[in-house]
């Protein structure tokens, strides 16, 4: 195999072995859902990693249904997002992320960096999509 064709294939590991397509990656017509709680802001000093600070003592808990996204499929995701600030910035810390779908957890993991879990949280609505905001 010549270095170019390893230029083609390999954009996740194992080399050749693909279990996600090639990104980018496009979502149509999602829906969300997100809690925003306060928190024990002891608990989250032992979650959130150095060098980033807690912006408050808040987690927004997020479930999103994914209805079709290319190349992935349906799936559904949900997890904890903390706001942070880095070097006095506002930013956003994912601390968990469960999906029932395993191409979207191995590209999110390998090509974000997201800490994805294979698990099966559920998201359902039961308003028809048209009454949706």
């Amino acid at each position: 195999m010549t270095e170019d064709q390893v230029r083609d294939i390999a954009y996740c590991s194992p080399l050749g072995g693909n279990v996600y397509p090639r990104a980018p990656f496009r979502f149509v017509d999602r829906e969300y859902l997100i809690v925003t709680y306060r928190t024990d802001p002891e608990a989250l000093a032992r979650v959130i990693p150095a060098p980033l600070m807690p912006a408050e003592p808040i987690v927004k808990y997020e479930f999103i249904k994914m209805p079709d996204s290319s190349g992935l499929g349906d799936y559904v995701e949900s997890g904890q997002v903390i706001p942070v600030t880095f070097e006095g910035k506002p930013g956003s810390y994912t601390h968990r992320m469960f999906l029932n779908n395993t191409p979207a957890v191995f590209s999110g993991r390998e090509l974000y960096g997201f800490p994805e879990t294979l698990a099966q949280p559920k998201f359902e609505s039961n308003r028809p999509a048209s009454t949706l905001c």
